[in-house]
């Protein structure tokens, strides 16, 4: 492995991680051939800027929902670092409300791969030779609700548990702003189309010690997204990923295992392992 594999590794390895754990209600499945739109009537009346409006969008968004039971894709993913653009491959495999598992590749090369569960969360690098662990001791609450944030990020869905506490109701030309502080730390922002009622964006910023971290996703259709990560308000770094060769309702595997000798952080705390990637691979910001 060059070095130019292991920086790659080491510098996508925070970001991966932070947007997994950031972006941390059973329904019926159906057999569907790609993203399903759901017909429905709008027979209410919407009254700007009030609580039940809020939850009236919320509630019509969610009935736009994709149904299904597995989902996996090829990913095209190009990561925008300064004025460079780094292209990579990558997988995604989901299990409705179960698991969701991600690998990322570069030059056949697998870099990092991630599995998630609503009571679990662990990543692994090869090349970067470091690996974290979640698990729900003390942390079963946070876990689940990462988990769902993940899972509607990936299949473009809206879910009432991550998108908890107060609502308020916003209009702008195209799309419902529904704006929400879940508590003291974390609050979040969603975008709703108001001709299909589909997320089209969501922003999430999170305050711990002296750090703001905002995350922030554009979507792109059905089958892509842009996702830019700031700290502080000073980007950090923007991805671009497309969905490739979309495949529903499949059985499938989600293999994660981290060899003998490789030490696991576990529930080191999201801030502090930034903080420890950065020291230790020269990424410090001012």
């Amino acid at each position: 492995m060059n070095d130019n594999m292991q920086k790659a590794a080491r510098v996508l390895s925070p970001l991966l991680f932070l947007c997994l754990f950031l972006l941390s209600g059973c329904r019926e499945d159906r057999q569907d051939r790609g993203w399903q739109n759901q017909d429905f009537t709008i027979d209410e009346i919407l009254a700007d800027e009030s609580r039940d409006s809020a939850d009236f969008i919320l509630k019509k968004a969610m009935a736009r929902n994709t149904r299904f039971s597995t989902f996996a894709a090829n990913l095209d993913i190009r990561l925008k670092l300064d004025k460079h653009v780094i292209g990579f491959g990558g997988q995604l495999r989901v299990k409705k409300d179960e698991i969701l598992w991600a690998s990322c590749q570069k030059f056949g090369f697998e870099l990092f791969r991630a599995k998630a569960t609503p009571d679990s969360l662990v990543f692994y690098s090869k090349p970067g030779n470091m690996a974290s662990a979640y698990v729900a001791d003390s942390m079963k609450e946070l876990l689940c609700t990462t988990f769902s944030l993940m899972q509607c990020l990936f299949m473009r869905q809206t879910d009432s548990t991550m998108l908890k506490g107060d609502r308020t109701l916003s209009s702008a030309q195209d799309t419902w702003i529904l704006n929400g502080l879940a508590n003291d730390s974390v609050a979040w922002q969603l975008h709703v189309g108001k001709e299909d009622f589909r997320p089209t964006g969501i922003g999430i910023q999170v305050r711990q010690d002296r750090s703001t971290l905002q995350i922030h996703v554009s979507y792109r259709g059905e089958n892509g997204f842009d996702v830019r990560l700031s700290e502080n308000g000073k980007s950090m770094v923007e991805a671009s990923v497309d969905y490739v060769k979309t495949r529903w309702n499949e059985t499938l595997s989600y293999p994660l295992s981290v060899p003998a000798g490789i030490r696991v952080e576990m529930n080191h705390g999201l801030m502090k392992n930034l903080e420890k990637s950065r020291r230790q691979h020269g990424l410090e910001t001012e």
